[in-house]
């Protein structure tokens, strides 16, 4: 990008992934600008253009920093950027101990005794683990 001479980045706050991008950028020492997809879809409609390639998409959002008014983007301090990571930990950890209680729930009287205590063997670490991360 510093070949380039780009001197402002403007980014689309979409999936899980921008925020990786926005720390490397805010690293390289970029401006940066993150905007709600809402907005910039709402931009792009206003354009004389229909076509939505990637293309495109990247000429929208020049075009958006350039008649827009930028507003720079802040880092999240560590703290939050620990916090949000351990939040998307939860689900994940909730969904495998509901699958694993969901396995031990259909077990029948030909299931092997060793096997229910090896379910029980993966719930109570999920569960102190999930708790932890609360």
């Amino acid at each position: 990008m510093r070949k380039a001479q780009v001197s402002c980045v403007c980014l689309e706050a979409t999936g899980q992934y921008h925020l990786d991008l926005a720390v490397a950028l805010d690293d390289a020492g970029l401006e940066l600008m993150v905007i709600n997809p809402k907005v910039a879809k709402r931009f792009a409609e206003a354009m004389p253009t229909r076509t939505k390639t990637d293309a495109v998409d990247a000429k929208v959002l020049a075009q958006f920093v350039y008649r827009m008014p930028f507003e720079p983007w802040h880092r999240p301090s560590q703290r939050a950027l620990a916090i949000r990571a351990a939040a998307r930990r939860i689900p994940a950890s909730t969904q495998a101990r509901t699958r694993t209680k969901n396995q031990a729930a259909q077990q029948t009287t030909t299931t092997p005794h060793f096997l229910s205590a090896d379910r029980q063997l993966v719930i109570t670490p999920l569960d102190a683990y999930i708790e932890h991360l609360r």
